[in-house]
Parts: C-alpha cells; sequence; structure tokens
C-alpha cells in the first residue's frame, strides 16, 4: 500500500489528540532500514563509479523514489545517501531519509538529517517544524518546543507549528497554555480539524465538557469519519451524563474500527449508564465472543492443516449468525481433511439456519457415511422434520437418543398423517407415545414410571456458543 506522498503525516497520540504535522516529503517505504553502507546488497553501482553531476543526481534521486514506490526502505536510504554524497548541499535527500528513518523508529538519526537540512536552508520554517515533529516523538519537550517557536518566529501565518506546540503543552498537562496555541492555529486555518480535535481534548482535561462537545462537533463537521473526534466526543457527552449520545460516537467509531473490541466495552458502559441493560449485555457476550475468535484463530495459525479448529471457527460464526463466514471455514476443514465428518456436521447445521433442509439432509448423511454423531442424526431429523418427512425424522430422533418437544410435535404429525391416511391404529400409537413422552418431560410421571422412562436428551441449541477452552486453544 502506497504511503503518504505529499505531506508526511505521522499519528501523534495523546491519550485522544490528533495528529502532528510536517513539510512535503517522499512517501515512505515498508521495512526497517539498515544501514547505508555500500557495502550491502543493492542494484545501486558504488558513488565512484557516477559522474557528479545533475544527471547523476537526478539518476539517483529517481532510482530512491523507485524503491519508495516499492516499499523497499532499505535501498531507498541507501539511495539517497548516494544522492547525498553526489549533492551534499541540496536538502532534499537529508529530508526524504529523515522522513524514512522516522517510519523506522530511528528518529536521533532522523532528527540528525533535519539538522543538516536546517543548516542548509535555516529560514525554511517546514523544516524547523519537521525536526520539532520527530523530537516531540522522542518526548524531547523542550527541544521541540523551540523547533515550533522558532518556525512560528519564520512564519506566522504557518499553522502546523502551532498544533504541534499546543501538543508539547498537552504532554505537559498544560492544557491552557495548550489552548492558546491551537486558537492561534485556527486563526490561520479555521478548518484545521486536527486543532480543533486537539483543542477539544484539552478542553476535557479542564472539565470544560460542553465547550469541547461544540469543538469537537465543528471537528467533525469537517470530517465526520475522524476517529479521534469522536472518541473524543463520546467521553465530554459521557462527562455530562448524556450517555446515550456517548453510546451514539462509540457506534460510529464502531462503524469505522469493527475490530476494536475497547469501543464496544466504552459502549456497554454508557448503555449500561443509559439505562439500557440489554444492550450492554449485547456487547459485552460480543466481546466474549470475539476473543474466543482470537483464540482459535491462534489455533489455526500454529496449524493451518488444523480441520478441528477450521470447524471450532465454523460454529463460532454460526453463533453470530454469519453463514457466508461459517461455511467458509467448513470448506477449508473439508479441504485439509474431506474425511472429518464435523466439518460436514458444522456445515449441515448453517444450511439448516438458511432453511435448506434439502441439504441439511446431504451434509448429515455425509457425516453419518464417516461417523456416526448422535448430533447428525439429530440435525437430519430436525431437517427432515421441516420437510414434512415424520418417518425419517422420528427414526432420526431415535437414532439420537433424542427426546423434547420437537419429537413430542413430529409424533403428533405422524398421527395426523396416518388418520389422514387411514391408519387409525398406527395414528393411535404415535399420539400415544406423544403423550407418554410429554407426560415425561412435564415431570408428571409416577417415580414407577419415571424409572421406565428413556433419558432426556437435549437438543441441539444453535445459540449456545462453542467452548473454547485452554486445552483445546492450545491443541
Amino acid at each position: 500500500m502506497r504511503r503518504l506522498t505529499s505531506l508526511f503525516l505521522i499519528s501523534f497520540v495523546v491519550a485522544g489528540c490528533g495528529k502532528t504535522d510536517s513539510p512535503e516529503v517522499a512517501q515512505t517505504a515498508k521495512g526497517a532500514p539498515g544501514s547505508p553502507s555500500p557495502a550491502s546488497s543493492s542494484p545501486m553501482p558504488p558513488v565512484e563509479d557516477l559522474d557528479r553531476s545533475k544527471e547523476a543526481y537526478e539518476q539517483v534521486m529517481a532510482a530512491a523514489d523507485q524503491f519508495l514506490a516499492n516499499q523497499d526502505a532499505n535501498n531507498a536510504v541507501r539511495a539517497l545517501s548516494q544522492a547525498i554524497q553526489l549533492k551534499p548541499m541540496d536538502p532534499n535527500a537529508y529530508v526524504k531519509r529523515a522522513a524514512i528513518l522516522a517510519e523506522a523508529k530511528m528518529l536521533a538519526q532522523a532528527v540528525s538529517d533535519m539538522t543538516a537540512a536546517i543548516e542548509l536552508q535555516p529560514e525554511n520554517p517546514k523544516l524547523l517544524n519537521t525536526r520539532g515533529y520527530f523530537r516531540l516523538l522522542m518526548q524531547d519537550f523542550s527541544q521541540a518546543d523551540q523547533d515550533f517557536s522558532d518556525a512560528i518566529g519564520l512564519s506566522l501565518d504557518y499553522p502546523q507549528p502551532y498544533n504541534n506546540r499546543g501538543l508539547v503543552n498537552v504532554s505537559l498537562g498544560k492544557f491552557e497554555e495548550a489552548i492558546l496555541d491551537f486558537d492561534n492555529a485556527l486563526k490561520v486555518q479555521s478548518d484545521y480539524v486536527d486543532a480543533l480535535n486537539n483543542k477539544g481534548f484539552a478542553l476535557i482535561n479542564l472539565e470544560r465538557y460542553d465547550e469541547a462537545v461544540s469543538c469537537l462537533s465543528e471537528a467533525l463537521k469537517i470530517n465526520p469519519d475522524y476517529m479521534n473526534a469522536i472518541t473524543n466526543r463520546a467521553r465530554a457527552y459521557s462527562a455530562t451524563q448524556e450517555h446515550a449520545l456517548s453510546a451514539e460516537d462509540y457506534s460510529k467509531a464502531i462503524k469505522l474500527s469493527p475490530g476494536t473490541l475497547q469501543y464496544h466495552l466504552l459502549r456497554a458502559a454508557e448503555y449500561r449508564a443509559a439505562g439500557n441493560e440489554e444492550a450492554a449485555l449485547a456487547d459485552t457476550e460480543y466481546v466474549n465472543w470475539a476473543k474466543k475468535l482470537v483464540a482459535i484463530d491462534l489455533r489455526i495459525r500454529q496449524n493451518p492443516r488444523n480441520a478441528e479448529a477450521w470447524t471450532a471457527k465454523g460454529r463460532h460464526f454460526l453463533i453470530r449468525s454469519d453463514l457466508d463466514k461459517a461455511n467458509e471455514c467448513f470448506a477449508s476443514a473439508m479441504k485439509v481433511n474431506p474425511r472429518f465428518a464435523d466439518a460436514f456436521l458444522g456445515r449441515a447445521l448453517s444450511h439448516y439456519k438458511a432453511g435448506n433442509w434439502e441439504q441439511a439432509v446431504t451434509d448429515c448423511d455425509q457425516a453419518l457415511a464417516l461417523e456416526q454423531l448422535p448430533e447428525a442424526f439429530s440435525i437430519r431429523a430436525d431437517a427432515c422434520f421441516e420437510l414434512g418427512r415424520m418417518d425419517d425424522a422420528i427414526a432420526g430422533y431415535e437414532s439420537a437418543k433424542r427426546f423434547d418437544s420437537q419429537v413430542v410435535e413430529a409424533y403428533r404429525k405422524r398421527s395426523s398423517q396416518r388418520k389422514q391416511a387411514g391408519d387409525v391404529e398406527l395414528a393411535k400409537q404415535d399420539e400415544d407415545k406423544a403423550n407418554s413422552l410429554e407426560k415425561y418431560l412435564s415431570g408428571e410421571f409416577t417415580p414407577q414410571e419415571e424409572a421406565k422412562a428413556p433419558a432426556l436428551v437435549v437438543p441441539v441449541n444453535f445459540e449456545q456458543e462453542a467452548k473454547v477452552d485452554e486445552e483445546s486453544v492450545n491443541r
């Protein structure tokens, strides 16, 4: 994926703050760059073999840009190092190399490159802002503050250093001073969304919640998907007891980042505070479900050919009625082990939930051909029940040794079918069985009758979560 090409913006998060800004530099590349020494393997020719001319410099810079486009940080750094040797008085290569080094968390080296660039262009406020930004990431707040102040001194209408100096003050707990800086940034650029968000965050810390909500709402008018502003406003709403509005903001955050479980927990707390216990419980249950999914995925990563783990994952998706993902998992299980009965049974469950009764029967038959699983008999029986095939349904329930209200209903339906067909005696037998089983299930048997009654077997519960115990996770 391509990195930012014109503005090198890396998020600087201070418990909800927004971004810092640096001047125009090249896109950065993935991977930590190594030493720029020509001893490393690279298609770049040695410096001494290059004609020290403008053409040679441009050739090396073009190569660096190509490495950046290919996300090749190591060779990009080496190419830029050669460019610096070819044209040491041009700051561009220093700035580009600094961006890559900073992306690789080599901040001290990045600061060194920016210092070299600043020595070549001391009146360029963007270079000072960038070095300050790197120092901010290093938590060198004093030096960062000086760089931002110097940048402001060179260009009063440059908003980014105001915002970044505000973040220094936030980091130091100087929220009043931070707000002054954010306001100055907004005087220069009224739609500066990062400054609006950061000001809102500072206002929250000063417990000026209504002002914070107003400021953050303004930021969200400009960028409705600005995550930090959404979650910061949720915090402000919560502090003013506007729990329903806070939950609404966390819902927006979840939509933007569905994999962040923390937002579900925060929303659950807001729902609970608003008196919506049902919604709070749903969020809590989802978090527990997602954590179990992580455990199953760990098993699959440890052994991608683990058919049991793939099947467990499919069953886990069935709990959320995500049939497409469940079927993908069952297919993966069948691919690694075509004779794994539980995978066919899992897909049968999926077909049953989708109302595809015939497909459910077919998959149960395939599972039973591999292993006589009571659950396969049971699911097959339920599918046959839905298809009106009561003989097959009852035979399946008997094979599964299942006795519940569904079985009672199957006997009654078959009794009705037999009565319509003129088989009065057989119809009466089915009705008697239904009545006897119903009496047993209601607990109305005498001790003597109960001793003769079949054991109760709980029917399949599609909503029961698959258990992922520690032993199975580590299997």
